[in-house]
């Protein structure tokens, strides 16, 4: 039975793949946005940081840094869940068109250079008919593991908001668009490698039983693990609707010579749900791996990022899924209740916090 799982088609929505940042994003297609790296289906599936492989992840050399999962990912592969897509595709299509159905997995993003987002083993051997993206910081690298040059996405504007009509990627779907967040702060060399934020931008059609007609809704996740600040999100990005901002939950610092401030956590995080309205606070990056090496002697993580309310501060780190999302709820509704003459004009506007285990499905509509 696979463990993947597509949405019905024109839903979106997202499942996890391992117990740190790896993801697979589902999104509606339509005839008029069809492509050669776009399945037939009505789906767009797009697999974030994909370390699905067992082996570890080893920053310059293992006595200096290595990590290995505590838990096992979904699929072991991207080969797996590109044969697990094709068949799911392939029950959901029409007789007739069974056979051509036969793509899987369309794409393959890479967010960062470091081994436990560009993972090795994980990006060997992808069929070349999967579509490779990556960010400049992280191109090199997925071009030497992948052994093939990635489309490099594109740093977005600060004043101005992409256009839908000058899109110009063949590589994706005319419905969605993929940018990078530069950091704007910020003053050590690693922060920039750190501290941006991957947008993954796409435009859903919804039925109106009002109007008995269709109309295009512009809709967007925010994929940060390591924490963007607020003074990085472009103005413009305040007006389309964010279905979740990724992120990690936990602070983590090492020596300042080293990089200093690796996760900003929580704290920062709310910050951004405010900014944006994000309507779900999506857990990421913060599995408690098995770490080995000098830098794990260094590190100093604090679960939540310190944050001391209520049910904080009972949480450690490794304790269940379900506590630590009832925790960082809690926290998050303290903080908008500390800013509750902001959120007057927005009665609706009822954010979550979500905390799930590997193989958990994040319905995005």
């Amino acid at each position: 039975m696979s463990k993947i799982q597509l949405p019905p088609p024109g839903q979106a929505h997202l499942q996890r793949l391992n117990g740190d940042t790896a993801w697979l994003l589902s999104l509606p297609t339509y005839d008029d946005s069809a492509h050669e790296h776009c399945s037939q289906s009505g789906i767009f599936t797009l697999a974030i940081d994909p370390w699905l492989h067992t082996a570890g992840s080893t920053s310059y050399h293992p006595k200096f840094s290595r990590e290995v999962r505590a838990v096992q990912a979904v699929v072991p592969s991207i080969e797996a869940l590109d044969e697990q897509i094709h068949e799911l595709v392939r029950l959901r299509s029409t007789s007739a068109a069974r056979d051509e159905a036969s793509n899987g997995l369309d794409a393959v993003l890479t967010a960062f250079e470091f081994t436990d987002h560009a993972h090795p083993e994980s990006l060997a051997n992808i069929p070349a008919r999967i579509a490779l993206f990556a960010t400049q910081n992280a191109s090199k690298h997925v071009h030497d593991l992948a052994s093939r040059q990635p489309v490099v996405i594109p740093v977005s504007s600060w004043n101005q908001r992409p256009s839908w009509d000058e899109k110009v990627d063949s590589n994706l779907p005319q419905n969605v668009q993929l940018l990078t967040i530069p950091a704007r702060e910020g003053w050590h060399p690693a922060w920039p490698r750190l501290h941006n934020a991957l947008l993954i931008l796409w435009r859903q059609r919804f039925t109106s039983s009002k109007d008995q007609g269709s109309a295009w809704k512009e809709r967007y996740l925010l994929y940060s693990p390591h924490g963007i600040e607020e003074t990085s999100v472009p103005p413009w990005l305040t007006q389309i609707e964010c279905a979740g901002y990724l992120t990690g939950w936990d602070s983590h610092r090492i020596p300042l010579i080293l990089g200093d401030k690796v996760q900003l956590g929580l704290e920062p995080a709310l910050r951004i749900i405010s900014k944006t309205r994000a309507s779900r606070l999506i857990n990421t990056h913060d599995e408690p791996k098995h770490a080995q090496g000098l830098i794990s002697y260094l590190s100093r993580i604090q679960p939540l990022g310190g944050l001391s309310v209520d049910e904080a501060l009972r949480i450690k780190r490794g304790d269940p899924d379900d506590q630590r999302q009832e925790a960082a709820q809690s926290i998050l509704r303290h903080h908008l209740e500390q800013k509750g003459s902001e959120q007057e004009d927005d009665k609706t506007w009822h954010p979550v916090a979500l905390a799930l285990a590997a193989g958990a499905i994040i319905e995005l509509d």
